[in-house]
C-alpha cells in the first residue's frame, strides 16, 4: 500500500531533521553537482520570494545505504523506521543545509568542500557574494549566522558598535533583520510517499 501526502515545514524544521539524520540522501541519488553561481540563486530565489520547488521524501519500510554526510557535513546515520529518503530536491537540501550551518557545531566531512558552501549576504549591497575583501569585510554576514540566534545577535552588536553615520547603521541593521525574518519564516512544500519498494 503507497499513500501519497502533500506537506508543508519551515525551512529551519527540515534542517533540524537533517541533522538528526531523519532526512538522508540515498546512494542511488547522485551527489553534490551544483556550482557555486546555482547555490548563489537558490537563495537570490528564496530572498525575492520565488518558489524552489517541492520536494520528495519516500519513508519505506525497508533501509537503504546513504550518503554518510549532507553537503560538507556529517549527519546522523543510524536508521529507524522514520527515516524519510530524497527522492527530489537532495541538490536543493545539500545547498540549504550546507550554507545554512555553523562550521563550528558541525562535524566536517572534508574541509575541500567547505569553502563552496561559505555563503555571505552583503548588508552593504543587498547581494549574496562568496568574496571577501577588506572593503566589504565588515558588511559580511556568513549564512549560518542569520539562522543562528546566537550568532545573529552578536552580529548585530557589532553592527550596532560599528563607525558608520546613524541613518546607514540603521539601514545595515535592518537588512540583516530583513534578511533573518525571510529565511527563518521561508516555508518549504515537500511530499511523503509512503510505503512501496524500490521497485514501484
Amino acid at each position: 500500500f503507497i499513500s501519497v501526502k502533500p506537506e508543508k515545514a519551515r525551512l529551519v524544521n527540515l534542517l533540524d531533521e537533517i541533522e538528526k539524520g531523519e532526512i538522508k540522501i540515498p546512494i542511488f541519488q547522485r551527489s553534490l553537482v551544483w556550482t557555486e553561481g546555482q547555490m548563489r540563486e537558490l537563495f537570490d530565489s528564496i530572498t525575492k520570494g520565488y518558489p524552489i520547488g517541492s520536494v520528495l521524501l519516500w519513508l519505506p519500510k525497508e533501509d537503504f545505504k546513504c550518503y554518510e554526510y549532507f553537503g560538507p557535513y556529517i549527519t546522523n546515520s543510524n536508521f529507524d523506521k522514520q527515516t524519510k529518503y530524497i527522492l527530489d530536491g537532495s541538490q536543493r537540501l545539500s545547498t540549504l543545509f550546507g550554507v545554512l550551518s555553523n562550521p563550528n557545531t558541525h562535524q566536517i566531512y572534508e574541509n575541500q568542500k567547505l569553502k563552496k558552501f561559505s555563503l555571505f549576504y552583503n548588508l552593504k549591497d543587498e547581494e549574496f557574494t562568496y568574496t571577501k575583501t577588506k572593503s566589504n569585510l565588515k558588511y559580511l554576514i556568513p549564512l549560518y549566522s542569520i539562522v543562528d540566534t546566537f550568532e545573529f545577535l552578536d552580529f548585530l552588536k557589532k553592527l550596532q558598535d560599528a563607525r558608520e553615520d546613524d541613518s546607514e547603521r540603521e539601514r545595515l541593521i535592518n537588512n540583516a533583520k530583513t534578511i533573518n525574518k525571510i529565511l527563518m519564516d521561508y516555508e518549504i512544500p515537500y511530499t511523503i510517499i509512503n510505503g512501496g519498494d524500490i521497485n514501484s
